[in-house]
């Protein structure tokens, strides 16, 4: 048998897992401690390296109290805070309750066109913030993909993150395909 197509993933392999927020960008003239308070305090229980980067972001804000959190398996987090209903995720996940406005299009397309995760943050039907998370490629990577198409070796990578990410990524990386937008069970049914 020979090896023609070598497939990574992501998180923790191409990159350091060391997610951080770098953007944050606040509406409604919220202030953003607080806003990042009610962010963190609604992935308190979540492993994912973004809920890692939120909580890491706002130590030191106040948490406010949440109740009725729920995570679906289809992503994103939702609660209630002082009786409002409070979502955050991707923009397929807050897509499927409320229409964002037309100018979270400039912030999100910068964020994506970079190569970052970006979340939406919503309180009630209204966008309240934006965020963007970068991770850093793992130096290896360029040299690890060259060394394997010097073989014949062809490469793919695969991301939960959207399109413009993954296909940042791809080339950075150097990698000849890009999945992206993968739920996990999305990953292991493309491989087999």
């Amino acid at each position: 048998y020979r090896t023609t197509m070598f497939v990574f993933s992501k998180t923790g392999t191409m990159t350091r897992d060391q997610v951080k927020l770098t953007d944050f960008f606040p509406f409604h003239q919220a202030p953003e401690t607080g806003l990042l308070g009610l962010a963190a305090a609604m992935v308190q229980g979540a492993d994912s390296s973004e809920a890692r980067a939120v909580r890491e972001a706002a130590e030191g804000c106040p948490l406010p109290p949440v109740t009725e959190l729920k995570t679906p398996p289809s992503g994103g987090f939702e609660t209630l805070c002082f009786h409002e209903r409070v979502r955050l995720g991707t923009k397929e996940y807050i897509s499927r309750f409320l229409l964002l406005p037309s100018e979270s299009d400039a912030y999100a397309d910068r964020l994506t066109g970079e190569g970052k995760t970006v979340w939406y943050l919503t309180v009630g039907r209204r966008l309240y913030a934006i965020m963007g998370f970068s991770d850093t490629l793992r130096e290896e990577v360029p040299a690890a993909m060259e060394a394997l198409k010097a073989e014949g070796v062809r490469t793919a990578v695969m991301t939960g993150d959207n399109r413009r990410s993954g296909q940042y990524l791809g080339k950075l990386s150097g990698a000849d395909k890009v999945a992206a937008e993968l739920a996990p069970e999305d990953k292991a049914s493309l491989i087999r």
